[in-house]
């Protein structure tokens, strides 16, 4: 099992506190397209950047990740190499 970074968790931690992506970048002194990046999970923030995210949404970090399992067998069938 592995941790992913699950970037749907932002938004919903952001629209939860009634944040826009214009409004949650001033708080993280960020550009709103890095925000928007990082939501739609075109690049994942860096840790420094988790904490901060943490501290403005009051969430902890783990909860921008989930659990996968990686399963080789399914990995190969899908390459068609099984």
């Amino acid at each position: 099992m592995a941790l992913s970074f699950d970037p749907d968790r932002i938004r919903l931690a952001r629209e939860t506190r009634e944040l826009t992506q214009a409004g949650l970048a001033q708080i993280l002194n960020i550009d709103r397209q890095m925000l928007s990046r990082w939501e739609r999970g075109v690049v994942a923030p860096s840790m420094a950047s988790f904490e901060k995210i943490r501290d403005a949404l009051d969430v902890p970090v783990k909860f921008f990740f989930v659990t996968t399992v990686h399963n080789v067998q399914n990995e190969a069938n899908e390459n068609g190499t099984a």
